[in-house]
């Protein structure tokens, strides 16, 4: 496998595809873009037991009990992520990878303020502390999961 400057594993003959079936078999976490070249990733979804006509309905596989995230982008490379949902780059007209965006910004956001919180020598006088980004960022906790767990289910 290949990495080149777009920063894409190109897999371009049948040893790449089996390195990294190898590396999804094994349990090995990773998160990365792949490009591939003719049937290759057809062969990976059969391999995987993916239904093709379902993955182009969304352009996006979720298997929660191998942990894999699998979405293809509007630029035709291929996110992988064997530790499950894991968003790449920026938000894209596919509103499953979208929600996954938001969620990761959102959580991200509230554990640097809950983090900041529980080290403030102030955490005990409530009306010492500022809230006003928890208070902000409560609401679109709740609405993020709420979008992501209907678009999956």
């Amino acid at each position: 496998m290949n990495k080149n400057s777009e920063k894409f594993i190109y897999i371009s003959k049948q040893d790449d595809l089996d390195f990294l079936i190898k590396r999804i078999d094994s349990g090995s976490l990773f998160a990365e873009a792949f490009k591939f070249e003719e049937t290759f990733f057809l062969i990976l979804l059969e391999y995987l037991k993916i239904d093709y006509e379902d993955f182009k309905k969304h352009y996006f596989h979720y298997d929660k009990g191998r942990n894999l995230h699998i979405s293809e982008s509007e630029f035709k490379y291929v996110w992988i992520s064997t530790y499950g949902l894991v968003a790449k780059g920026k938000a894209t007209d596919n509103n499953l990878v979208n929600a996954c965006v938001n969620q990761y910004t959102v959580l991200s956001l509230l554990f640097e303020k809950a983090i900041e919180v529980s080290e403030s020598e102030n955490v005990y006088d409530v009306d010492g502390y500022n809230f006003g980004y928890l208070r902000e960022l409560s609401p679109a906790l709740f609405h993020n999961i709420y979008i992501l767990y209907r678009s999956i289910w």
